[in-house]
């Protein structure tokens, strides 16, 4: 596949875009969740679009790409409400409180929708061993200590890597919001 049709398809994906917001959102009934799974899909077409071997099944190919993220969507819910537990109020506050600054910083700048895209630039940056972390408990909000168990690591390899993460993931943030 040459360049040329290489950037056909991706301008063809992206046009995709809201058919895939609209399929997702038939399926979840959440806007927000529609939302980071189309953009989830968008990357994932455009950084794996040299893998698709007929170009005229681009559609179907990224239909299924959207299946597969509603099913890890649902999974992701369904393992957050087994693993909920109530705090108490106070106890509550005192976790709020010990919340790291650069989580803080980063969790801010997610709520502007150019500050989102540049976090998910930032976070595709990063490598898989960060990406997948960061993303199962900041975006699925799922537990360190239920990610550790979906991805059979050890506990403490996952908080620092969480920790790592992070910190590399407001660096390049930081990176992309001066312009390199």
């Amino acid at each position: 596949m040459n360049q040329t049709q290489k950037k056909d398809l991706i301008e063809k994906a992206v046009r995709l875009h809201d058919e895939v917001f609209k399929f997702a959102f038939r399926k979840t009934k959440d806007r927000e969740a529609s939302q980071d799974i189309a953009q989830t899909v968008m990357e994932i077409s455009i950084s794996k679009i040299h893998t698709l071997r007929n170009p005229e099944a681009l559609k179907s190919w990224i239909k299924q790409i959207t299946a597969n993220q509603i099913k890890e969507y649902f999974k992701a819910l369904d393992v957050y409400r087994k693993n909920t537990v109530t705090v108490p109020p106070a106890e509550e506050q005192a976790l709020m409180e010990q919340v790291c600054d650069t989580e803080a910083d980063i969790l801010q700048k997610m709520e502007t929708q150019e500050a989102r895209r540049d976090i998910i630039k930032a976070l595709l940056r990063l490598e898989p061993k960060y990406q997948e972390i960061l993303r199962d408990h900041l975006v699925y909000e799922i537990p360190l200590n239920q990610v550790a168990e979906k991805r059979s690591i050890n506990y403490n390899t996952v908080r620092t890597r969480y920790q790592r993460g992070l910190q590399q993931l407001k660096e390049e943030f930081d990176r992309i919001e001066e312009g390199r």
